[in-house]
């Protein structure tokens, strides 16, 4: 598979069959993501995978939890610019299209949320906080970046191996479980979670295709004929 094939290919999979992922599989995949770059090769993530009876607790404890307000180690964004919204699902920026009450949708993505969309098996990212916040203080958010970058090539790898991929910030609202479930010290920021399993492709949410805003739209060119 070329790499534009995979970038095209990917997307979020909100939906997963009941197909256990190898761990030889998610061991491969992580292993050949550590080539992702970094500020000054300083490689700042960590990473704990978790699947089986451990992530079906996680799941229910979320669920448990499914009203309450997140408190994620990355605080979550409380709004955005009206052009930014323009760019989000129909569902999150008004009245559902099929007319249902938007509590019940709202209801119904937490439990889907929750659920992690059954996916399989759960890749959390992970930086040191002495290294995220460097006096106490300021934050170094190339930390976050670098965490970012190392996301989007273990999702990329994995279209490779046929299976999808969601990342999840709704996976790291309740970091109080996963220190318990995964015993992730105070010491560590948990930044992300890629839910990778799968795809349940007789799944409706696994046809949709969000589209994305024009290059023209977004760039300017200099010093080009």
């Amino acid at each position: 598979m070329e790499l534009k094939d995979a970038i095209n290919t990917r997307k979020t999979t909100r939906g997963f069959t009941d197909k256990p992922v190898p761990k030889e599989i998610l061991e491969e995949i992580v292993k050949q993501a550590l080539r992702a770059p970094s500020w000054g090769n300083t490689q700042p993530w960590e990473f704990v995978i978790a699947g089986g009876d451990v992530f079906t607790e996680i799941k229910q404890a979320y669920l448990d939890k499914a009203e309450e307000t997140p408190s994620p180690d990355l605080p979550f964004p409380q709004q955005f610019p009206e052009f930014i919204r323009e760019r989000l699902p129909y569902a999150r920026r008004q009245q559902p299209p099929d007319n249902r009450d938007p509590k019940e949708v709202l209801k119904e993505r937490q439990v889907m949320g929750s659920r992690m969309y059954e996916a399989p098996a759960v890749i959390y990212i992970l930086t040191d906080r002495e290294m995220y916040e460097q006096d106490g203080r300021s934050k170094d958010t190339y930390a976050i970046f670098d965490c970012g970058l190392i996301a989007q090539t273990i999702m990329l790898l994995a279209v490779e191996y046929g299976l999808g991929t969601v990342a999840a910030a709704q996976s790291v609202r309740c970091p109080e479980v996963l220190r318990e479930k995964l015993e992730i010290p105070d010491s560590k920021v948990i930044v992300l979670g890629i839910l990778i399993g799968y795809p349940d492709t007789e799944n409706p949410q696994y046809k949709i295709y969000s589209d994305r805003v024009p290059l023209e739209d977004i760039s300017r060119w200099y010093g080009f004929e």
